[in-house]
């Protein structure tokens, strides 16, 4: 499917104290399917900040929730930005 005709993005990360430790297993599984590679990336960054994601960092497109029960597709601000981000990748 083009990308101008639908765009989809899958994005799922559960974010607790266990997240460090799953991103280091997977990285260090260096399989292929695994993209252990980006999982390496993330543990690495993570790890240089001290385990801490800086929200407030413009290159991550954090933004505020709007309903904070529910989270709303339209409600993020930065969809065509990231969309433009990521076919370029």
């Amino acid at each position: 499917m083009p990308v101008e005709e639908c765009f989809t993005q899958v994005h799922h990360f559960k974010w607790d104290k266990s997240c460090s430790e799953r991103i280091l297993d997977v990285a260090n599984t260096k399989k292929s399917y695994t993209y252990h590679e980006e999982y390496q990336r993330m543990y690495d960054g993570i790890k240089q900040n001290n385990f801490k994601i800086d929200i407030k960092n413009s290159n991550f497109y954090v933004d505020r929730m709007k309903n904070n029960s529910y989270i709303e597709y339209k409600d993020y601000s930065h969809w065509n930005k990231l969309t433009q981000l990521i076919i370029k990748i």
